[in-house]
């Protein structure tokens, strides 16, 4: 396998509030590279601040349009149907990975939620109820209270498997 350098990518990182502005460019040989602003790295869109607001804003255009089509298509299922291609097909572009960017702002987590709040009122038609009567009803967690759970999994499942490779190294 070689290495093709015309998809080669370097982002320089900012600790600071202000976003990089300056491009930079890298020589390597015959191949000169010019720095990006925003990176995808399995799945994960990077930008040079590490904020992930690009990756939360991009997920919320891909669930947008995906409930969309929905919506389009509503009419002709029931209400269980509908409700696991919420589930398994609109809600899924936010549990993967999120424990990278579940710290976003509070806005776009707000952008999430309302995103299936608004999958939730196509599932049953119902755009009077209210956000949390909806979850009620369906029986989906909150996608907050959902990151807030596996945040918390996440750290003992590294820790479990770290304690493990030590204790395997000690004996």
């Amino acid at each position: 396998m070689q290495a093709n350098p015309e998809k080669f990518q370097f982002m320089v990182l900012s600790p600071f509030e202000k976003e990089v502005k300056d491009q930079f460019t890298l020589d390597i040989g015959p191949v000169i590279l010019t720095s990006v602003m925003q990176a995808p790295l399995l799945g994960i869109l990077f930008d040079t601040q590490l904020s992930f607001n690009a990756h939360v804003l991009s997920l919320c255009n891909k669930a947008n349009f995906q409930l969309l089509t929905l919506k389009r298509l509503a009419h002709s299922m029931d209400a269980s149907t509908k409700l696991s291609i919420l589930q398994f097909f609109i809600r899924s572009n936010f549990t993967y990975c999120c424990h990278i960017w579940y710290f976003c702002s509070p806005t776009l987590r707000e952008k999430v939620e309302t995103i299936q709040y608004r999958g939730l009122q196509c599932v049953y038609n119902d755009y009077v109820s209210s956000y949390e009567e909806l979850l009620d009803r369906s029986g989906v967690q909150s996608i907050d209270l959902f990151f807030s759970k596996n945040h918390s999994g996440g750290n003992f499942q590294v820790s479990a498997q770290n304690w493990c490779s030590i204790s395997s190294k000690s004996f």
